[in-house]
């Protein structure tokens, strides 16, 4: 493990579970970011894959767009706008940094780096749910940890987290519930699916710390992805007998817990809207409000003034378009119809793993390449309920990640001849340069 990968690793666990308060409205993180990047710059000999620096430029070529588009319409700008295009310029670095470190050394450096990356998604996960754990048992230390440590990262999202906590729901040193319930299932989608890459220690470690907080955190959507994860892991490894196991354990835990006096009253209602979704296909109430909210919202944009390049932030943080619950929609309260960029954007996501993995033979890199399509899957999906691609304290990693995973998928297997490779042959278009 190189001091480049290694401090590279540093700065994706900052980003995961440090106190990352903000400076001018910037993240601590991103200056360790930015500072980093330059340095690899500098000594590191680079070959650019002209189409992987467009994939990961995207999202901050569509921000940017937004931002100077209002610019010239003469709309007044906040500090923070042109913080968000720093930031999601910050993503597309921390991509192209995945798929260059990803890209040097043989095929046991390449398994060591995902290795020690999954090893950071585990160190995240028993972290956040041991203080979502105290907060769920001792709220007054609980309170006093983010109220000291992560004070200045949270200091706007309290009122959220006292919500949470008034509905039995954990938030950990996240700012919503559902925020801490994605974070978890997307790193147990990761851990799951690359689970040789793991280990049984620690994956048992995020397993049986993950899971519970992931039910207290009462996230409906993601506990209905984390169930879809597992049929698709089942499936493509064709465990029919994790499959019946898993079944029948979960028929029994609800069948026979009393599930009401583990997680509180309020937590037992939400879940049994769930399983009247499931079985009935009964829209809890909750949502039926949020659809109405966005037929509102939706005929209010398309006769607004900021239609083309989204509300300034004044604006959509002091009306009622601060409470969009959909992802899309807040791409065009922010961004205007240049949100369509990420959109498609999110759209390339899976569809470029999935053309390399139906030209890629090696199991691993089919694996990586899996876990990409799940996740980007259930981002796309998610986002009709809530903000799942800009993910608090994922969305670093995240992209690191597809970068990495991306930056391995497309290289050629150190057994194979270069000529003869099977992912060289048949993806010239992703692994030239």
């Amino acid at each position: 493990m190189t001091i480049r990968r290694s401090f590279f690793l540093l700065v994706l666990l900052v980003y995961l579970i440090g106190p990352n308060p903000k400076a001018g409205g910037v993240q601590l993180g991103d200056f360790v970011l930015l500072t980093f990047a330059i340095g690899f710059v500098a000594v590191t000999r680079l070959r650019v894959n002209a189409r992987l620096l467009a994939f990961f430029a995207w999202p901050a070529l569509a921000v940017a767009v937004a931002f100077f588009g209002r610019t010239l319409r003469g709309v007044p700008l906040d500090s923070d706008e042109l913080n968000n295009v720093f930031k999601t310029a910050s993503l597309g670095v921390l991509g192209m940094l995945g798929v260059w470190i990803s890209r040097a050394g043989g095929e046991d450096e390449k398994a060591l780096l995902v290795r020690r990356m999954m090893q950071l998604v585990v160190i995240a996960i028993v972290f956040t749910s041991l203080v979502g754990l105290l907060e769920y048992v001792r709220p007054g230390a609980f309170s006093s940890l983010v109220s000291g440590v992560y004070e200045m990262q949270l200091r706007n999202n309290l009122t959220n987290v006292e919500q949470a906590e008034q509905a039995g729901r954990i938030t950990s040193i996240f700012s919503w519930a559902n925020t801490f319930g994605e974070f978890l299932l997307y790193g147990l989608t990761v851990l799951t699916v690359n689970r040789r890459s793991v280990g049984r220690l620690w994956l048992a470690a995020a397993v049986l710390l993950g899971v519970p907080c992931l039910v207290l955190t009462n996230s409906r959507l993601a506990l209905l992805f984390f169930c879809a994860m597992l049929l698709y892991v089942t499936l493509i490894d064709r465990r029919w007998g994790l499959l019946a196991i898993s079944g029948t354990t979960a028929v029994a835990v609800v069948l026979l817990v009393p599930v009401e006096h583990l997680i509180g009253a309020q937590n037992s209602a939400r879940l049994t809207e769930l399983l009247d979704f499931v079985r009935y296909g009964v829209l809890p109430p909750n949502v039926e409000v949020r659809l109405s909210t966005l037929a509102f919202l939706s005929r209010k944009l398309l006769t607004s003034e900021y239609f083309y390049f989204g509300f300034p932030m004044p604006v959509y943080e002091s009306t009622v378009f601060l409470s969009w619950d959909n992802q899309y929609l807040g791409f065009f309260v922010k961004y205007g119809i240049t949100g369509v960029l990420l959109v498609i954007w999110q759209l390339a996501s899976i569809l470029v793993p999935l053309l390399l993995l139906r030209r890629t033979a090696d199991h691993r890199r089919r694996l990586y390449l899996h876990t990409l399509i799940l996740l980007n899957v259930m981002v796309l999906v998610g986002g009709l309920s809530q903000d799942t691609l800009f993910v608090e304290r994922w969305k670093e990693f995240y992209f690191a990640l597809t970068g990495v995973f991306l930056g391995v998928g497309i290289g050629r297997p150190a057994a194979s001849h270069p000529s003869t490779s099977e992912t060289e042959r048949l993806s010239p278009q992703w692994s030239n340069g």
